[in-house]
Formats: structure tokens, sequence, C-alpha cells
């Protein structure tokens, strides 16, 4: 919803048919991103979009999802959200809540 904050990102559900990338707001793929990596910090940028793309109910990792990701990441590292070092990225605020 515009104006809204998004402070978790949805899953899809059994009766739903999965979103297109494009169909999913920035915001809402960036905190699954957030929550993802905080469980997992030191995840490089390609198994992070993949764990992504599977909480979200996508099967393959195509050119579509991958530049909306890498976009994401980029938009994060821009905030200050993450970092990415040798080691991989890393989040610099608290855990997202992802459900």
């Amino acid at each position: 919803m515009p104006g809204r904050d998004v402070t978790m990102a949805r899953t899809p559900s059994p009766d739903f048919d999965r979103k297109k990338v494009s169909q999913v707001p920035p915001v809402e793929r960036q905190v699954a991103l957030l929550g993802i990596l905080s469980e997992s910090p030191g995840m490089r940028r390609e198994e992070l979009a993949r764990e992504t793309a599977r909480f979200f109910g996508w099967l393959r990792l195509g050119p579509d999802i991958r530049a909306a990701f890498d976009q994401d990441i980029e938009e994060l590292l821009a905030r200050n959200a993450v970092e990415e070092g040798p080691s991989g990225l890393v989040p610099l605020e608290g855990p997202a809540e992802t459900h």
C-alpha cells in the first residue's frame, strides 16, 4: 500500500499464484533480502539472490529476478543497510521480519 512502511515480506500461499518479480515492491524484496542475510551473514550475492528467490516461491533465478535483486542489493549498500566485504554481504541493521 502506498505510504505505508513495509516491515515484513510475504511468502506466497498455496491458493495464490506466484507473483512476478516486477509485482513485488522493491522495499518488500529488500526486507526479504535483509531477513535472509540476518540469518546467514556472509552470503555472496548469488547465494543471497537464490535463497531470496526461493523465499518468494520462484524456482529459478532468471535474468529479471537477478536484475531486480542486484538493484535491491545496490540500494541496501547505498543506504548502509548492508556492507560487502571479502567474506560476503553482512547486514548493518537489526534483523528484518519475514513471513
